[in-house]
């Protein structure tokens, strides 16, 4: 009882700034992920949830590929001079 209480609280201390690798059902290739907490206006939000259950992703997905999009037009401010 006392190995199940310790594994326990370890779960409850973990970071939320881990880093795991993450796969998906529809076979796409694994990202490192990091948790990040952010706050957005609620319109993005509902506009992300609607985008994402038309494509048949999670939210997480629909937001990668809308800052994948957003740094793809952005490129020139991240090249190194």
């Amino acid at each position: 009882m006392a190995k199940n209480f310790t594994s326990g609280i370890d779960k409850l201390l973990s970071s939320s700034t881990d880093q795991k690798e993450s796969t998906n059902s529809k076979g796409r290739e694994k990202k490192q992920l990091v948790r990040a907490n952010m706050v957005m206006e609620s319109h993005y939000h509902k506009t992300l949830k609607i985008v994402a259950a038309k494509e048949g992703v999670n939210l997480t997905e629909a937001l990668s590929e809308a800052l994948d999009d957003y740094f793809a037009k952005k490129g020139k401010l991240l090249e190194e001079k």
